[in-house]
């Protein structure tokens, strides 16, 4: 019985019965079946990880980004306060 389990949930099993999905969406699904499948000591699956990973380096890309807007903003109203002193003089 083990044996079987380890030949329904086996990641060389799964490679090796060589598919040849070509579709990007039938592989990623695959994947994430796979990895629901192993799970952490503390009862976490290696899914929830990838997706929190996911989760997280998406929120990191949004306040680069918006660090870089307030930069660009921050500097054209710097270059307008001085174009509007050396109107006044």
């Amino acid at each position: 019985m083990n044996k079987m389990l380890f030949d329904k949930h086996s990641l060389i099993h799964e490679l090796r019965k060589g598919k040849g999905d070509t579709n990007l969406e039938d592989i990623r699904s695959g994947l994430m079946q796979m990895l629901s499948n192993l799970r952490f000591s503390d009862g976490r699956s290696l899914e929830e990880l990838y997706k929190e990973q996911m989760i997280q380096e998406r929120l990191s890309k949004e306040q680069a980004h918006l660090a870089e807007i307030d930069m660009k903003v921050q500097l054209n109203e710097g270059s307008d306060s001085e174009d509007d002193i050396q109107i006044q003089e």
